[in-house]
């Protein structure tokens, strides 16, 4: 079995043994699960979600014999995933770098297909990318440690789980704030222009090869994502149709774009919440 199946094994044996835990035992683990997995963005991987599952084995066991898990493991949770974590080998410089290249490749992914599917001819700010990479790395960096700093309070907002995905929602839409005021306000330098048909060749080749990756390497999380990205592709095919009609300045055409956009962006949202559930 290789990493990516073990790891896959591990992810699916913790959620079953998730689900046979007390009510008190199960929000214990989930709490310690999350914090973990939040500290860890640069841990190696395959340790942590092996030393997860060994706590879910250990935890059943001792709910098995009578045992709590604040009895079993001690009151204080964080105090042990921070030993387990310094204990933890750090992940290769190389996966980090590929995390970091996911990062940025989605960011520039999402963005060129937005501004494919903001205007009828595809004007790409090359200095406008590289703010979006900085921007983009930075925010995922500050989201990983804020929802670890915040697992563990005592009181207060972040303990409903229905703020949570509110705060969740919040980051999201910072994040897509942030794009687009990055768009709007980073100058014009070093603009490359593609125009019609190529632009939409490419666009379109760009989606199929995207969404087949996707869907045959079977990520699921990347699934919103593909979702999103193929409504950039129909909202630009659109605005170029719509400048061929010359109803670029129609008001009702306009409307149609943003209720397909805010309508999108609720489907992915749902879907994002969704499969982070099911993990």
């Amino acid at each position: 079995m290789n990493k990516k199946k073990q790891l896959a094994y591990y992810r699916d044996k913790t959620n079953e043994i998730s689900k046979q835990l007390s009510a008190s035992n199960q929000k214990y683990f989930e709490d310690l699960r999350e914090y973990l997995l939040f500290s860890s963005l640069f841990q190696d991987e395959y340790a942590v979600v092996a030393q997860v599952y060994e706590i879910a084995n250990d935890l059943l066991e001792a709910q098995n014999h009578g045992e709590t898990a604040k009895e079993y493991f001690g009151k204080n949770p964080k105090e042990m995933a921070d030993e387990l974590l310094r204990n933890t080998p750090k992940s290769r410089l190389i996966d980090q770098l590929n995390l970091i290249y996911i990062m940025v490749g989605v960011s520039w992914l999402v963005k060129l297909f937005n501004d494919f599917s903001s205007d009828s001819v595809l004007q790409l700010n090359l200095y406008s990318y590289v703010t979006t990479a900085v921007f983009s790395v930075v925010l995922v960096i500050l989201f990983f440690f804020g929802v670890q700093k915040t697992i563990y309070l005592k009181q207060g907002f972040f303990q409903s789980k229905l703020k949570k995905f509110l705060v969740l929602w919040v980051i999201a839409m910072v994040w897509i704030g942030g794009l687009v005021l990055l768009n709007l306000y980073t100058p014009n330098l070093f603009v490359v222009t593609l125009s019609y048909p190529m632009d939409m060749v490419l666009m379109l080749v760009l989606l199929v090869a995207a969404c087949a990756l996707i869907f045959l390497r079977k990520e699921k999380d990347f699934y919103p994502v593909a979702f999103m990205l193929t409504i950039f592709v129909i909202l630009g095919i659109l605005q170029r149709w719509a400048s061929k009609e010359n109803l670029t300045n129609d008001n009702r055409f306009k409307g149609l774009l943003i209720a397909l956009l805010v309508a999108a962006f609720a489907v992915y949202i749902l879907w994002t919440r969704r499969s982070a559930k099911d993990k």
